[in-house]
């Protein structure tokens, strides 16, 4: 047997073509992930923009589907059309790779730092669909392609279902491979490369394999499959007498369908961890369901009656859509369930996620790929290719995103609109049935019974003995405002993130005094991040200062007054202003020159975090600094491992050779590391605080925060330059086309057996201070004088936060001074002037002097020779026993 004669045999085609089309999706839904990264980095990362770019990406597909449908359903050579439609993506995915960064700062300069919403909204769905255009038509007819050529080697007919299987099966592949091997080891741009010689390679195949294996068509006539309702003719599908209804059914469920995965992945982010991967499960659960419920179809529907498998399949969708939403019900508590469970293996957490993905998508997923088999192979006929209905199909997922996320999620709730896609699945009977068969009524019933049932899709978990006091669900994410038993009041985005609150003013104080105090004379501030708005709320206290916000969400904006007590009237004041932007986008258009900039906490392995520790983000933002400009990126370091923390540290030097790391505070339970940038040295005298601190609201608002001491602030000083380079050691830095960071952090989210002290034992220990790295010149015997206090003030820092590690928390004063006053009496006789350790001996004495009058006296005389330069005990001691 020849070569040829051996691809030729119809079974070894058939399964060659379907690996082809295993290939052909692998490398689309590749693409998907890399442009929607390309264009959202562009566009920003506001609803609008990521909506804008799925729905444009789906337009795409819609209109080279149906513009291209009437030529694939006559060619008698549709191997040659994939082939040409294969190439076309490849080419015009490789110009991309160059195009789409080269225009991103045209993009952010036209958009502005604030589009108006109807503006926002046309560019950022017309410059997507512009751009992406040419692939995503090709896209869109590839799928028609594919079947017109498994249809000259059948000749039954049947290969709508098994091409679309292996289709949307290759596609499960692609976010895998391009998720989890690709785009963290080479980066996104050659990503998109590798892609392309995929489809090149799928033409080659295409273009030998139809030369080996396909005849014209008017010398092997097929014959439609018979699928019930008598046998076909050889020209009209057996679908036609219904092919309006057909129609509209695709395009009705093709927007269902879509517009439950977006509503899974809304309430499934408060639940699962967030990350990038947790993102490309769901997906991959999707697709990969999709699949094998097209499979099962192909494998077992032949010859099916239209209307009763149509009914069926409609039902079946309606009832796995409503298991669905029991199963969402049960996330919490099941996830958690997951995660205590035993025999999961080392990726435990990821494992969970994926289990409850499939718990909660598979089902609905198997009627969703049966269902669109049968439909399009319904309007399959010999000259008729299924061009129409994947172009229906997929108009509909297009609108799925705006309709569901932005109009009936916010206004419904996730519930109310679970159940709407239920009963809409239930009332495409009546095209084809015009009236609902009675085994509908059991859906219909148990939809009715979930609305009214008193179970909740908002999944926000409140402390014991704490309320619920807000809760938004917006376009982008839910935001609540949640009270514990002590009447501390805390903000939370998709349950998962804590955005602070009243019970962390300090720190968040802290995170906006430290960086205003550090430039001599601040006048325009950008904070990006609001959170709480307890850090933004710190201009106020600067005299002249005027400072914007950034927030990205709206929702976190709406419920600001709940925390009105901690911040004052951010909102009512002229000196600050708000803005609801994307943070990249705002910064790289706006053209406005700051004093300070000051960067929250941005949990780095929270989707599309990573972005905001990129090199490009750094680089605008040095590129807005005035000259005597800093900028100060805050790090949670509770929230990240040593390598995130290297990489980010090394991405920033990138940009401010000679950055500074600074201590926020000296808690071990969440700690935070400040990295300061500037377009000039930052230098300290020992009178800085009465240079630089004139106005009464300013001291005493420092004091509060304990910022009102001269050693307080260069105390928190860690080193720079050199010093943090030999820390974060060699290796790869974070960009937008190898954002590292992104694959990088999940690491720490899905094992968390190290606790957050250990990561900052490593940095104080890894990285070395030198006096004149922050203070200013003077006198030879002042600069000595004030080296020798500040490296014992240091000295005494690291002891502090070494002892932090080792103390056992208890409510009991004599427990606790039995654990800590020797080493913190040890701690001063370093350095005299670290009040951290002075201060809470003061505390002990004051708890114990009701029920252990003698030791705390002894205890403030102990205090009192070791530091008789500090007034407090002595103080304390005349207050307590005169």
């Amino acid at each position: 047997m020849t070569r040829s004669s051996r691809w030729s045999s119809p079974p070894v085609a058939q399964r060659l073509l379907l690996i082809v089309s295993v290939c052909s999706g692998l490398a689309g839904l590749g693409y998907q992930i890399v442009w929607t990264h390309a264009l959202a980095g562009t566009l920003g990362h506001e609803i609008l923009s990521i909506l804008g770019v799925l729905a444009a990406f789906f337009t795409g597909m819609a209109l080279g589907a149906w513009a291209l449908h009437p030529r694939l359903s006559r060619t008698p050579r549709p191997a040659t059309w994939y082939a040409a439609l294969e190439v076309l993506i490849g080419l015009w995915a490789l110009a991309l790779a160059y195009l789409l960064p080269a225009a991103g700062n045209w993009v952010a300069a036209h958009l502005g730092p604030s589009p108006a919403p109807l503006e926002h909204w046309l560019f950022a769905f017309g410059w997507p669909l512009l751009c992406l255009l040419p692939a995503t038509a090709a896209m869109g007819a590839t799928l028609p392609a594919l079947e017109r050529w498994m249809s000259r080697l059948r000749e039954d007919g049947w290969g709508v279902a098994g091409v679309y299987s292996a289709n949307t099966l290759g596609a499960a592949l692609g976010v895998l491979v391009t998720t989890f091997v690709f785009a963290p080891a080479i980066g996104y741009a050659r990503t998109a490369i590798l892609m392309a010689l995929v489809n090149l390679a799928c033409a080659g195949a295409a273009l030998y394999l139809g030369r080996a294996a396909s005849a014209p068509l008017d010398t092997s006539p097929l014959r439609a499959p018979s699928l019930g309702h008598g046998e076909s003719s050889d020209v009209y599908p057996p679908g036609a007498p219904y092919r309006g209804a057909l129609l509209f059914v695709l395009f009705i469920t093709g927007l269902l369908g879509i517009g439950l995965e977006v509503l899974v992945i809304r309430v499934l982010s408060q639940v699962l961890e967030n990350t990038v991967f947790t993102f490309a499960l769901l997906l991959v659960v999707f697709l990969a369901g999709t699949s094998i419920g097209a499979w099962l179809y192909h494998r077992f529907a032949r010859r099916r009656d239209i209307v009763a498998t149509a009914g069926l399949l409609l039902t079946l969708a309606a009832v796995s859509t409503l298991v669905s939403a029991g199963a969402l019900v049960v996330a919490p508590s099941s996830y958690q369930s997951l995660l205590l469970a035993e025999g999961l293996g080392p990726y435990g957490t990821l494992t969970a996620e994926l289990v409850l993905a499939l718990v909660v998508f598979l089902l609905p997923t198997l009627a969703m790929g049966a269902l669109f088999s049968h439909l399009s192979q319904a309007l399959k006929g010999p000259r008729n290719a299924i061009g129409n209905a994947v172009a229906a199909n997929t108009l509909g997922g297009a609108l799925a995103p705006p309709l569901f996320g932005v109009l009936l999620l916010p206004n419904l709730g996730v519930k109310a609109t679970i159940v709407l896609i239920a009963v809409g699945y239930l009332a495409l009977l009546l095209p084809l049935n015009r009236g609902f068969p009675r085994f509908s009524l059991v859906p219909a019933g148990a939809a009715a019974i979930l609305l009214l049932a008193p179970l909740s899709l908002r999944l926000v978990t409140v402390p014991g003995g704490g309320q619920l006091l807000a809760h938004r669900d917006g376009v982008m994410a839910s935001v609540s405002v949640v009270g514990d038993r002590n009447g501390d009041r805390h903000l939370k985005v998709n349950n998962r993130f804590q955005m602070g609150g009243t019970s962390s003013v300090y720190s968040d104080r802290r995170e906006g005094h430290i960086p205003l105090l550090l430039h001599p004379e601040p006048r325009r501030a950008l904070f990006l991040g609001l959170g709480a708005g307890v850090t933004f709320a710190a201009a106020l206290d600067h005299p002249g200062l005027k400072a914007e916000a950034v927030e990205l969400v709206p929702e976190v904006v709406e419920l600001l007054p709940h925390f009105a007590e901690a911040t004052g009237p951010i909102e009512s004041t002229e000196r600050l202003t708000i803005q609801v932007a994307d943070a990249r986008r705002f910064v790289a258009s706006v053209e406005a020159s700051y004093d300070v900039v000051v960067a929250d906490l941005f949990h780095p392995a929270r989707d599309g975090s990573a972005s905001l520790y990129t090199r490009e983000h750094f680089q605008a933002i040095r590129g807005r600094l005035s000259d005597k400009g800093i900028f100060c990126q805050w790090l949670p370091l509770y929230q990240m491992d040593r390598a995130t923390l290297n990489t980010i540290v090394r991405t920033f030097l990138n940009v401010f050779p000679n950055a500074s790391a600074w201590l926020a505070h000296y808690s071990v339970d969440a700690p935070i590391l400040g990295l300061i940038g500037s377009n000039s040295d930052i230098r300290l005298k020992p009178n800085w605080l009465v240079n630089r601190v004139h106005a009464r609201r300013l001291y005493e608002a420092l004091r509060r925060i304990r910022l009102h001491e001269p050693l307080a602030l260069p105390g928190g000083f860690l080193g720079q330059g050199t010093a943090l380079a030999a820390f974060a050691g060699r290796g790869a830095i974070n960009t937008d086309d190898h954002p590292v960071v992104r694959f990088q952090a999940p690491a720490f989210a899905y094992d968390k057996q190290r606790g957050s002290a250990d990561l900052l034992l490593e940095v104080i220990n890894g990285v070395t201070a030198k006096p004149d790295d922050i203070l200013a010149r003077m006198p030879d015997d002042e600069w000595t004088l004030a080296s020798e206090r500040l490296v014992a003030y240091w000295a005494a820092r690291d002891q502090f936060i070494s002892l932090g590690t080792k103390t056992r928390p208890t409510r009991d004063p004599v427990m606790l001074l039995d654990q800590v006053e020797g080493p913190l009496l040890a701690i001063l006789r370093t350095s005299p002037d670290f009040s951290p350790a002075y201060r809470p001996l003061l505390g002990v004495a004051e708890s114990l002097h009701s029920s252990e009058p003698v030791k705390a006296w002894n205890l403030l005389q102990r205090l009192e020779q070791v530091a008789p330069e500090r007034e407090e005990a002595q103080a304390l001691r005349r207050r307590l026993f005169n």
